[in-house]
């Protein structure tokens, strides 16, 4: 199947050429609606949500506490997404060069895709498969609430035990803040000199999670909305800029707020934030048509094993150019 969404990515050089560690400032910026379609708990600390005061737009300085949600609570899900992709790929003929079972956060192998867009710290040990560490090429951000701290946001949900003989509930057990379905995360993920097919394997990353947060199993479902795709070589969009930005347009509306006005009022804040970059800025026209056609795209498993053999291939060729970069160093060394 064609790739021809891609076009408007290529002919602005967006993607590089292969996998390097020379920096090129090359940016791709996600922008994504993160809609909770159930409730959800996004904590470090148990029982109570993130939360942070900010002033509550860029226009209206007055202060308002917003709940967050973690950058780690949204990465992780997302590499596990594709990590558990390229496990059933295997499964179908997939060629590899890292581990099988390349797993978060103690077991990661430093040679498959996951590893080498999103980054690994170095584990340490004679039998470990990363003794150094590499950035991330995926990068990520806290996501603020758009409304503050408050009934329309959170609920707190009493947990009580059910007696399996009377049916009757004793005594609460516990209680735990929740975020209410509806809620909304305004986030930006943006790539920094990916291939392109490390860009359609992050994509597809983000559109096939859809579980995210603590008690993820019986929570925290999402459905993520790509509302732009940008080239550029600095980061346009950052989260709370984008919240505050949203929030001026919003504010009357606050108590109604749904997906389709923050649609609407992203499309009126997008060329403001672009007018205010210092670079050139260039934007996937047609959005919607764009993740149609990728959505077609992916369908199809073979695509998804093209994609995925693309990347492993891609590895494979930067680990030769690294020992071979490694062995002229050496004998450099020796002179």
């Amino acid at each position: 199947m064609s790739k021809d969404f891609l076009n408007v990515l290529r002919e602005n050089n967006a993607f590089a050429e292969m996998i390097t560690d020379v920096k090129k400032n090359k940016y791709i910026q996600i922008v994504i609606l993160r809609e909770l379609q159930s409730y959800g708990i996004f904590t470090t600390e148990g029982r109570i949500l993130n939360v942070a005061e900010t002033t509550a737009g860029v226009k209206d300085n007055s202060k308002v506490t917003r709940v967050l949600m973690i950058k780690r609570k949204q990465v992780a899900s997302e590499r596990r997404t594709g990590k558990a992709l390229r496990r059933k790929l295997i499964e179908k003929g997939l060629t590899i060069c890292g581990r099988e079972d390349c797993s978060l956060i103690q077991h990661l192998c430093g040679k498959c895709p996951d590893c080498m867009l999103y980054g690994y710290a170095a584990q340490g040990g004679d039998n470990a498969d990363t003794n150094q560490s590499r950035k991330t090429r995926v990068i990520t951000d806290t996501a603020f609430s758009i409304r503050d701290y408050g009934e329309k946001t959170v609920e707190e949900i009493t947990l009580n035990a059910v007696d399996e003989e009377t049916h009757s509930t004793g005594t609460a057990l516990s209680s735990k803040e929740h975020i209410k379905p509806g809620v909304i995360f305004p986030c930006v993920e943006t790539l920094v000199d990916v291939t392109e097919d490390e860009f359609l394997y992050v994509l597809a990353n983000i559109l096939l999670t859809t579980r995210y947060g603590a008690e993820a199993n019986r929570g925290g479902l999402i459905k993520n909305h790509i509302v732009g795709i940008y080239i550029s070589n600095q980061e346009v969009f950052t989260n709370l800029e984008l919240t505050k930005h949203l929030y001026d347009e919003l504010k009357d509306k606050l108590d109604d707020i749904d997906l389709n006005l923050v649609k609407e009022a992203f499309n009126r804040v997008e060329d403001e934030i672009i007018k205010n970059a210092f670079s050139s800025v260039k934007k996937v026209d047609n959005i919607n048509t764009f993740i149609e056609e990728f959505r077609n795209y992916i369908k199809d498993d073979t695509n998804l094993m093209e994609i995925y053999q693309n990347i492993e291939k891609q590895i494979e060729e930067y680990s030769i150019r690294k020992v071979e970069e490694k062995g002229e160093k050496s004998k450099s060394r020796k002179k």
